[in-house]
């Protein structure tokens, strides 16, 4: 075995000790996955906000009947202030606006 790599950041799973003294090189690929997983993060968001398994959850048991206004709504995003425990690159790729907009002339 010449290497031993893994996609993302961490490598804790990998025992680079034993590597490093068999001489096997160990990479990782920070960064790959940054992105990916700020798109993640800001789906979840919106999905919490929006109460998108709750009102899943509500249609599939049947008690959807009909429309009326303001029911299950949930909470908008626009204009609200969102804080992060730690700002690192994911924290600072789900913080950049220009990446959450879909343009329709992109489909």
């Amino acid at each position: 075995m010449r290497a031993v790599a893994t996609v993302g950041v961490g490598y804790d799973n990998i025992d680079v000790e034993a590597c490093t003294r068999r001489r096997i090189l160990v990479t990782n690929t920070p960064g790959v996955v940054t992105e990916s997983t700020a798109d993640l993060a800001f789906a979840l968001l919106m999905a919490v906000a929006r109460r998108v398994v709750e009102n899943d959850r509500y249609i599939r048991e049947g008690h959807w009947t009909r429309w009326q206004f303001g029911m299950q709504w949930g909470a908008g995003i626009h204009g609200k202030t969102i804080g992060f425990y730690g700002f690192g690159r994911i924290g600072q790729a789900v913080a950049r606006p220009r990446r959450r907009i879909l343009h329709a002339h992109s489909l």
